[in-house]
């Protein structure tokens, strides 16, 4: 994804590549094209955002299906006026902070079974990512599009208890 790594890892790491190549897990052309960091890191500082102390790349979120859909909203990628081209995909996981940041936009991700296994991660949550520089922008997008889906639930509840 963009570090420079010992000569084990870097071994250990085209080790999974070529077995998730050799069991069909992605194709041989895939590899190359998996987003990654360009800015060559040195390392990786995290905790909670409340609390953290520099200005975050990326933000990483869990979300369940009904936050992902005000996820979606609040992006503008629910939108029919326009070619839908939701920034989701599964495989890689990790992937998604790369293209979040190289794209400079929310994404997506279903999240891959190694993302499962390592951060043991429950089949009901989705990986979500945030540029830091959409940071403040996002959230409060975030935010309205919360309300607005507050106002059509009891909109909907309404209607429900009237039939």
């Amino acid at each position: 994804m963009g570090f420079e790594l010992p000569q084990p890892v870097a071994n250990e790491l085209q080790q999974l590549v070529t077995n998730m190549c050799n069991c069909g897990y992605i194709s041989g052309d895939e590899p190359a094209r998996i987003p990654a960091v360009h800015s060559k890191p040195k390392g990786i500082v995290y905790g909670p955002l409340d609390a953290f102390p520099l200005r975050p790349d990326v933000v990483v979120c869990w979300l369940s299906p009904s936050q992902a859909m005000i996820w979606n909203e609040a992006s503008g990628e629910a939108r029919w006026d326009r070619n839908i081209s939701a920034p989701v995909s599964g495989r890689p996981a990790c992937a998604a902070l790369p293209a979040s940041i190289s794209q400079g936009r929310p994404f997506l991700s279903f999240g891959c079974m190694g993302m499962r296994t390592f951060t043991e991660i429950s089949g009901d949550r989705m990986l979500a990512i945030i540029p830091g520089a959409l940071l403040a922008d996002f959230g409060a997008k975030l935010q309205a599009m919360r309300s607005t889906n507050d106002a059509m639930q009891s909109f909907y509840k309404e209607r429900l208890s009237t039939h």
